[in-house]
């Protein structure tokens, strides 16, 4: 009769045996360091989804957790948005120079700096040429003000000299030449009075394009950081009258022909466009950059059979452009310089594709004389200002407002302060879920 042969004992029971011992007679240790690896798995997901504060290696210098960049009280330079991008310009805006010392409603300002101020000269170092911007940089963080540079170009009398040659007999104009493009402004310049002329260089040229690298580079590597203060700049290359670059008078018969003349054509200018939106994301990566949409002004043809029009499809690829990811993104705002209490919402028109894009936005007001637009019987410049912010706020979802030149002459800080709350409220990441126009 044959024997039965036992099974060996497996070596996983064996294992299983020792661990419950194990267990049994430690259970006090054990119970202990899971609780230590559950509070340190929480505490680290606590830390991921909070702003954190980080240590700059070569400096030491310690950056502070991000701040509610919607909250009024927020400091100029001690608040970053998603991405450690600079603090956009929100609320009411003073459009040049310092605000109002009595306004507590406008916290932001914006200061012109002409492109031959800061190099007489292209590529010349601006070092020596910057104690402007230095000291408008220090009163505004002094404030708690937030700060714009809207730099000018186009007009030969802003440029380097060697990029418009000055008349040596008259430095505030320009040299003659037979090139030489006349731009006029027939609606009435930004002060709404007369028409406006001015000599622009060929700023579609590569030279005068090279130039402007040279001096965003520049710009850049002095303010592009969040200890400078500055929020935002202009890309201003492609500008002739106004730091508005798809504006070119085109309406005017004597500026389309002085373009055709020098040797412009629309696919030049379009290329201008797209190599100022790129000059810009190559150098600004913390301070934003501000665009003055508009519907693009084609200039074409020849002297002899001019090509004119509007071109809105260019302007919104260039919107979408400068919006990707990988150009300037978030650091685009988004910007027109045109509003006004009769300006409207309408399908396919350049504020809605702004809206559409979401924010940052900052739009500014037209003049004081032409704030009404084409509203009849004209109601006050008081209601009018009222109406084109409210236009901006719920209708594009605007973050901030330019405010006319002299409004504090009819409008007052305490009639300012729900339009800035209004402002400051509107989402800076995000795009508003309903308007109400």
């Amino acid at each position: 009769m044959k024997q039965r042969l036992k099974s060996p004992k497996h070596p996983h029971r064996r294992m299983w045996k020792s661990s419950i011992t194990f267990l049994r007679r430690y259970k006090f240790v054990v119970f202990i360091v899971l609780f230590a690896l559950i509070g340190a798995g929480i505490l680290l997901a606590i830390h991921a989804a909070s702003p954190s504060v980080s240590v700059e290696p070569e400096t030491g210098t310690v950056n502070p957790p991000a701040a509610n960049c919607n909250d009024a009280s927020a400091s100029n330079g001690a608040c970053v948005t998603f991405g450690g991008i600079a603090l956009p310009m929100q609320g009411n805006i003073n459009r040049i120079g310092q605000p109002p010392a009595n306004y507590s409603n406008v916290g932001a300002y914006v200061i012109e700096v002409q492109w031959d101020s800061l190099q007489p000269v292209s590529d010349a170092d601006i070092g020596s040429h910057t104690g402007f911007i230095d000291r408008e940089l220090a009163y505004a963080k002094a404030n708690h003000l937030r700060l714009k540079i809207r730099l000018m170009a186009g007009d030969c009398t802003n440029m380097p000299s060697d990029l418009a040659p000055r008349d040596p007999n008259n430095p505030a104009t320009c040299a003659p030449d037979p090139t030489d493009v006349t731009v006029n402004d027939t609606s009435g310049g930004s002060s709404g009075g007369s028409s406006v002329s001015v000599h622009v260089a060929h700023y579609w040229e590569s030279n005068v394009i090279a130039a402007y690298d040279n001096l965003m580079q520049q710009l850049a590597q002095k303010y592009d950081n969040k200890d400078s203060g500055l929020n935002e700049i202009t890309d201003s290359l492609c500008m002739s009258v106004y730091a508005e670059p798809f504006l070119t008078h085109n309406d005017d018969p004597t500026t389309v022909q002085d373009y055709l003349q020098a040797g412009y054509t629309d696919a030049k200018g379009q290329n201008c466009i797209k190599q100022s939106i790129d000059i810009h994301a190559k150098y600004w990566h913390y301070v934003r950059t501000g665009i003055a949409f508009n519907p693009w002004g084609t200039i074409d043809g020849t002297p002899a059979s001019p090509i004119t029009g509007s071109n809105e499809n260019f302007t919104d690829q260039m919107i979408a452009y400068c919006r990707e990811p990988n150009v300037l993104g978030q650091r685009c705002v988004l910007e027109n310089n045109s509003i006004r209490a009769s300006t409207k919402m309408t399908t396919g028109s350049v504020y809605a594709k702004i809206q559409s894009m979401g924010p940052p936005i900052s739009l500014q007001t037209a003049a004081t004389p032409r704030i009404c637009g084409t509203i009849a019987p004209k109601p006050s410049d008081h209601d009018c200002l009222v109406s084109t912010i409210n236009f901006a706020t719920n209708c594009v979802g605007s973050n901030a407002v330019e405010l006319p030149g002299g409004f504090d002459a009819y409008i007052s800080d305490g009639d300012l302060g729900p339009l800035q709350t209004l402002l400051m409220n509107n989402p800076t990441d995000l795009i508003r879920s309903s308007f109400s126009c």
